[in-house]
């Protein structure tokens, strides 16, 4: 992934900091907000991750971190040894693109569900011994309202793949993977 070097143009998932917006949330959407930014503070203090301390950065500078979060389209979390992703990630409302890759998450939070821009999912090199139900409530969804959605799964244990969903797998978990009904 390329960064943007001082004084160039911020990424299209990442919000640039002129780009304030005057939303108002609930109170328990707010708290959600900032519990997932310290989560994400957390995180970018225990790895290298370029992308990760962009956004940190970037939520910190401008001061309004529930709004800049609120609209990120991609949040991209690879390589953080993640075992486990908190709840509060649906608080990102925007999310079209969840990069996930290299961790070692066994399941997701069921809600999920509710990211209703979410068009693009990577999983590879998980542990996941077969794809979660929020991800398949998600694809079955999606494929209903004939709109895209893309799933990563490949270098997972997961033996088979429902195939109400099979139309959105772009990369199979394994060899001998089979899809049932």
């Amino acid at each position: 992934m390329i960064f943007p070097i001082d004084g160039q143009k911020a990424p299209h998932y990442i919000p640039a900091i002129s780009e304030k917006t005057s939303l108002s949330f609930s109170l328990e959407q707010n708290e959600k907000l900032l519990r997932l930014f310290e989560f994400l503070k957390n995180l970018s203090g225990t790895t290298y991750h370029r992308f990760l301390k962009d956004l940190v950065e970037k939520c910190e500078s401008n001061g309004d971190i529930p709004s800049y979060l609120s609209n990120i389209k991609c949040l991209d979390l690879s390589h953080c040894e993640l075992q486990t992703l908190p709840d509060e990630i649906v608080a990102l409302s925007s999310l079209e693109e969840l990069i996930l890759i290299n961790n070692r998450l066994t399941q997701l939070p069921s809600s999920l569900i509710s990211l209703s821009y979410l068009r693009d999912v990577q999983l590879q090199n998980n542990l996941f011994t077969a794809v979660p139900s929020a991800i398949c409530s998600i694809a079955q969804s999606r494929i209903r309202e004939n709109k895209v959605f893309n799933l990563y799964l490949r270098e997972n244990p997961i033996p088979t793949i429902p195939s109400k969903i099979k139309a959105v797998v772009r990369s199979m978990p394994c060899f001998n993977t089979i899809y049932v009904v």
